[in-house]
């Protein structure tokens, strides 16, 4: 029927997180996003992908998947769940405000400020755009940490009440990218077939200065990258 038991999705979520977390009270992000992956195709399989109940599964892949600093194969997903749900159940559907607020927290491109050659990590800020041929960068901010931790589940507005957020030019040198942000390398003289391909900004090696590019053509291994080589993308 239309109307799916909620003790036969409950009995399916059970069996997976079964099979997956071993009966682990703590999952590792890696494990979470293999237990949402499952469940995911689970639900494709069992309500087909139009399905409200699979779009939220499929929503809440994204987020694991987000957590994990996948940001590039989050966002992918939640535009194809976003446009399933528009179709099919409409705008102002339940699962589609839920895709449609995921949305909205993985695509803020989050950044630290530099100044003095120093990272303020305790603020957080969000990127807009580049200007100047992208030597500088509009930035707001800052964020309130709550809306910045990729772990928290939060997403309630009031977050932000009464925040100080400002909007202002900076050089593109001064704002570092956070963690899991999408990238796309420009400029490199060695590599120049990985110009124009784009990745997620991973972990920062000190010894070298570089980031490590995880890119989305998984085809191509990861490589350490200078933050001049690289810019972020705004949109996929």
């Amino acid at each position: 029927g239309d109307v799916l038991s909620s003790q036969t999705i409950n009995n399916l979520i059970e069996n997976v997180e079964a099979e997956i977390g071993g009966g682990r009270k703590y999952l590792t992000q890696a494990v979470q996003v293999g237990l949402e992956l499952k469940k995911y195709q689970l639900f494709t399989k069992e309500f087909g992908a139009d399905d409200n109940t699979t779009i939220e599964a499929g929503v809440q892949l994204a987020l694991a998947l987000w957590k994990e600093f996948r940001t590039i194969e989050a966002e992918r997903l939640l535009t194809k769940l976003i446009a399933t749900s528009r179709r099919v159940h409409g705008q102002g559907h339940d699962c589609t405000i839920f895709a449609i607020s995921a949305m909205q927290r993985v695509h803020e491109r989050r950044v630290f400020l530099k100044k003095d050659g120093e990272i303020n990590e305790d603020q957080v800020y969000r990127a807009v755009r580049y200007t100047a041929d992208g030597e500088k960068c509009i930035v707001q901010g800052p964020i309130p940490k709550v809306v910045y931790d990729p772990r928290s589940n939060r997403s309630d507005p009031s977050d932000n009440e009464g925040a100080d957020i400002r909007t202002f030019e900076l050089e593109r040198a001064n704002v570092v990218t956070s963690k899991g942000t999408p990238v796309v390398c420009v400029g490199l003289q060695k590599a120049t077939h990985l110009n124009g391909k784009i990745g997620d900004r991973r972990d920062y090696d000190e010894d070298t200065g570089r980031y490590a590019i995880h890119f989305e053509d998984g085809k191509l291994k990861p490589v350490k990258v200078k933050p001049e080589n690289f810019r972020i993308v705004f949109d996929l």
